[in-house]
């Protein structure tokens, strides 16, 4: 584990932490670990809440890269409130099946600086969301869409044209996806 509860923050050399366990501990955190961390992992992690994780970020504004994936209660209110409070490079919304276009588009708007974002197998996420990113996330380096079925292929050439720093896609899955993708039209030049 990157930082013992007890530790004082000097002897915590990790700007890391992974958590896999339940809300109290988050607070416990916050209290006995130094400012220092920056990223943040609660993937499966069910049973913390966004109370819970908007106290803990408020204690780590250093924050920039969230995992919430596969949480069951992560929706468009968690990412409003977490992008709002943290200058995010790495979201990983991954299996988080209530996010939607419009809450996606929304965090992004907020969230300017965002290099990396997983929003694999998010059921909902649409042209619209890769039309936010195209938008608001210029300096996008690596988007993984796998399992995004309403993603069309036209969203891509906005995608492609607006982000030029983008070097990792992952569309695997995407069933609209095919060799149109890698035309020059669509602004994929290979």
């Amino acid at each position: 584990m990157a930082c013992a509860l007890h530790s004082p923050p000097a002897l915590s050399p990790f700007p890391r932490l992974h958590l896999g366990f339940a809300i109290q501990i988050l607070h416990s955190i916050a209290q006995f670990c130094g400012s220092h961390i920056t990223t943040l992992r609660l993937g499966d992690c069910n049973k913390v809440t966004l109370k819970a994780v908007a106290r803990f970020v408020r204690n780590f504004p250093l924050v920039s890269s969230i995992s919430l994936n596969a949480h069951d209660s992560v929706d468009d209110d968690w990412l409003r409130e977490l992008c709002a409070a943290l200058d995010l490079q790495e979201l990983n919304i991954s299996g988080c099946t209530r996010i939607t276009d419009s809450g996606l588009a929304n965090a992004v708007a907020s969230s300017g600086g965002l290099r990396r974002l997983d929003c694999s197998y998010c059921d909902l996420v649409s042209e619209q969301s890769v039309l936010a990113l195209a938008k608001w996330c210029t300096r996008l380096e690596g988007v993984n869409l796998r399992g995004c079925s309403r993603v069309p292929v036209s969203a891509f050439s906005t995608l492609f044209s607006s982000c030029q720093r983008l070097s990792a896609m992952n569309l695997s899955g995407l069933r609209a996806i095919s060799s149109e993708l890698f035309h020059p039209s669509i602004g994929f030049n290979i």
